[in-house]
């Protein structure tokens, strides 16, 4: 994707990429490395989503929804107050056979690109998923997932005209995970100058152009050492995303990175004094050197509110449905676009039955992007597609 002001310009670049590369012109940009995009220029907005492809991978799979999912994952209740608390046995379950490993690695693979541009917590189900040993508890894992997948499968997330100022979210959850191990999750979006996020309101106040769920890799000792790694981890992405800003010459202020833990934000805005906690200071202080040089800076937000939880753990449907709706929306059958994934999915759901999605009345024009690289680099050139899109795909005043 490329932006000119003189034509001639253009021209010479296209003449120069054509040297290499095959080339497939798409002067609307209605699409980019298979991603559709919805142009609604008097408004200032932009909306991407897959449209059709979740139809598509269930037909690849040749699975079936089994029942309506409203989350990606089986919510437990966490109990408080417990004296001691003891770590749960696993649970005896039969081993997977050959096709069903294949079909659970085919599964998570398709759903993870969905889930890194569209809906950010089904990676924590993904992620659950790829941590289960190989047994039938996974496969049944992977189903739920699938039937959440199903039951909302084309999203799509809008980009409204903004100052492109870098705001984020960090989250973690300590212990939460097997081995004693934490997860980590955030999010970033670019907002207004002197806007404050809108933690509570109906709509979020931009779209996200980052989401991250991982689980750490070293065991931590206590939640305030695990959310204090959960910024600092996110704010080192948050930094990359900071440098492609640059070189793009959009110029960056402050940075905010809020947190729904108090003793972390103290301890990184140098509020706190540290006593046997040098380790995490040993570990983790560059964050605290970029809160004193002025290129992040850390709030606190409550639990209640703070958006990020969402990829960490699961929630109860009611708590999951109004975090969800409010970071992106929903394609309705009438809405999706006509493009080569619902052609293909529509004429094979002839004899194969699929949910509602596999078929479209919409009839928009649309021309597909293409780069074929003359070497082996085309992986690489999607992965710096994908980070250039998400980067410049906001609008400044």
């Amino acid at each position: 994707m490329c932006s000119y002001i003189d034509v001639n310009e253009y021209n010479d670049f296209k003449s120069t990429l054509k040297k290499r590369y095959t080339l497939q012109e798409d002067v609307l940009a209605e699409s980019f490395n298979n991603m559709d995009i919805f142009w609604d220029r008097p408004n200032g907005t932009v909306t991407i989503g897959l449209d059709g492809y979740q139809a598509e991978c269930m037909l690849k799979l040749g699975y079936a929804p089994k029942a309506a999912a409203h989350t990606p994952g089986v919510y437990v209740r966490p109990t408080f107050g417990e004296t001691v608390q003891y770590a749960k046995e696993e649970p005896k379950s039969r081993p997977l056979t050959k096709a069903e490993e294949t079909f659970v690695n085919s599964a998570t693979g398709m759903a993870l690109w969905y889930a890194a541009l569209i809906d950010g917590s089904m990676q924590v189900a993904i992620s659950k998923i790829k941590q289960m040993p190989s047994t039938k508890l996974q496969l049944d894992a992977t189903h739920r997932m699938l039937d959440y997948w199903s039951t909302y499968p084309n999203g799509r997330i809008t980009f409204k005209k903004s100052d492109m100022h870098l705001k984020a979210f960090s989250d973690a959850s300590f212990a939460g995970e097997s081995k004693a191990r934490s997860r980590l999750g955030g999010m970033m979006y670019f907002g207004n100058d002197n806007d404050s996020p809108l933690l509570t309101g109906p709509i979020f106040e931009n779209g996200m152009i980052d989401q991250k769920s991982s689980i750490y890799s070293q065991v931590l000792r206590s939640t305030p050492e695990a959310e204090y790694g959960g910024v600092y981890d996110y704010a080192q992405r948050c930094s990359y995303a900071r440098s492609i800003c640059e070189s793009m010459k959009i110029p960056q202020k402050t940075t905010p990175i809020w947190t729904d833990n108090d003793i972390a934000r103290k301890l990184i805005n140098n509020e706190a004094k540290q006593r046997r906690t040098k380790v995490m200071d040993r570990k983790w202080h560059w964050i605290n050197q970029q809160v004193e040089q002025g290129i992040f800076s850390i709030h606190r937000e409550s639990g209640k509110t703070i958006i990020a939880d969402i990829m960490t753990k699961f929630f109860d449907v009611k708590t999951h449905q109004a975090t969800i709706k409010r970071l992106m929306t929903f394609a309705e059958k009438e809405e999706l676009r006509t493009n080569a994934r619902t052609k293909r999915t529509a004429a094979a759901s002839k004899t194969v039955p699929l949910s509602p999605s596999a078929t479209t009345t919409s009839h928009i024009p649309q021309v597909r992007t293409t780069i074929v690289s003359s070497n082996k680099t085309k992986s690489q050139l999607d992965k710096a597609a994908n980070v250039y899109l998400r980067g410049c795909i906001g609008v400044r005043h």
